[in-house]
């Protein structure tokens, strides 16, 4: 890597650092962003840097009132991109309890509209939110699309190998869920929590 240019994760990381220097002092303050897509947001980068903690933390923090579809599907990521199923799977509930019920349809609405999103605005935290729910919904030729686009942006983050890897396990293909892990490997993929002191 040539010098002075950062990595995708040490900018994650500076970023994780950066948030918790304004988010908990505002959290003392009894203020929050009245902004859910930044909320949103921050509750990505903190799980991308292996604080699931501080990404629970700020779920928390949105009033019921505006939780989205958008902050759900994210927390459930949150958890089953760290192997926490009980939590994902608890979310998951909490979510249906409150009115919150996307389903299979609801999910290709959604691709649609990430795919109208131009490419010079698209970001990886559209396509991992729809890619937990893939997993959720054991949709796999969605995940599959779905992964390829997180690759076109980010190909070394483990998180996406072991939620592709997850949906194909969830329909019974060991095999080619396997396949996914072997290639993980073989990619050197940066494992999480995935925060470098370099």
């Amino acid at each position: 890597m040539a010098q002075g240019v950062s990595s995708p994760r040490v900018f994650e990381c500076a970023t994780y650092k950066m948030g918790m220097t304004t988010v908990l002092p505002r959290e003392k303050n009894g203020f929050y962003t009245t902004d859910i897509r930044v909320t949103n947001a921050l509750i990505d980068v903190y799980a991308r840097c292996g604080s699931v903690h501080s990404a629970l933390r700020v779920f928390e923090l949105i009033p019921s009132d505006e939780k989205n579809l958008v902050s759900w599907t994210s927390i459930i990521t949150v958890f089953a991109m760290h192997g926490m199923a009980k939590e994902a799977v608890d979310s998951f509930k909490r979510m249906e309890e409150v009115g919150m019920k996307p389903n299979r349809g609801r999910l290709e609405d959604a691709e649609k509209m990430a795919l109208e999103v131009p490419k010079d605005m698209a970001n990886d935290v559209i396509w991992r939110t729809l890619l937990g729910a893939c997993r959720y919904y054991d949709n796999v030729e969605m995940g599959k699309r779905i992964t390829s686009r997180i690759f076109e942006m980010e190909r070394r983050y483990s998180g996406d190998y072991v939620l592709l890897s997850n949906i194909f396990s969830g329909v019974g293909d060991y095999v080619d869920s396997e396949n996914v892990r072997r290639r993980m490997d073989q990619m050197d993929v940066c494992k999480l929590p995935g925060c470098s002191s370099i």
